[in-house]
């Protein structure tokens, strides 16, 4: 019988750590992004901001290349995107707890106790797509935002082969879904593919993903 699969499909590739952790359960990781991150032109700021503000890893992965000065204290949604933060050179990088997952919200309360509307300007990098706008909540106590858009997403077309068989025949009974996006291209994918997919597991960050999973009809746990 063929070792138990789950499916990772964030746009970054899974770490050796992470890949060790499930196989401590039993489980072989697949891997395929169902989302296409595609990098927007970067422009050089006009005014230097007392923070940036970034609500994905994408979005500070996208600043690698950017003239930005590094010395700007980011603010990042969880710990994934201050790691990215910090290795696109950024010096000064924090972020909320996390747990029990990363937060928006948490994100603004975090600012909220660490900055002052009188300091200055506050940016915010993030995708074309998103279900906070962090510029508008800050706006409300005070502060003074612009969004800046860093990358937009391209959704997949079709699941790989060897993806497709495995969730076809049940070697992958788990999925790790980061957003609302990736799980409906998740849905519709095995939809066309005639891949039962309310047999398969969906693993979420956040309650509110867990919920839209369940009324897709997966199983989900987060």
């Amino acid at each position: 019988m063929p070792q138990l699969g789950v499916l990772i499909t964030n746009s970054r590739p899974p770490m050796q750590h992470e890949i060790a952790k499930w196989g401590k359960h039993g489980f072989v990781v697949y891997y395929q992004p169902l989302l296409k991150i595609v990098n927007l032109p970067v422009e050089q700021l006009t005014k230097t901001p007392q923070a940036i503000v970034l609500s994905s890893a994408n979005g500070a992965a996208s600043l690698q290349d950017s003239d930005w000065d590094r010395n700007i204290p980011v603010y990042g949604v969880g710990t994934a995107t201050v790691t990215a933060a910090k290795s696109s050179g950024f010096k000064d990088c924090s972020s909320p707890n996390s747990k029990p997952y990363p937060s928006a919200i948490n994100l603004v309360s975090w600012i909220k106790q660490n900055l002052q509307p009188s300091n200055g300007l506050i940016i915010h990098g993030s995708g074309e797509i998103l279900r906070y706008n962090i510029a508008e909540m800050l706006e409300k106590y005070g502060f003074e935002t612009i969004r800046v858009m860093l990358y937009k997403t391209q959704a997949v077309n079709t699941f790989e082969p060897e993806i497709e068989q495995s969730l076809k025949d049940g070697t992958i009974q788990k999925v790790e879904l980061s957003s609302e996006q990736s799980l409906e291209i998740f849905v519709n994918l095995c939809k066309k593919s005639g891949v039962n997919f309310q047999q398969i597991e969906a693993l979420t960050p956040s309650n509110y993903l867990r919920n839209a999973a369940l009324r897709y009809g997966l199983t989900s746990h987060n």
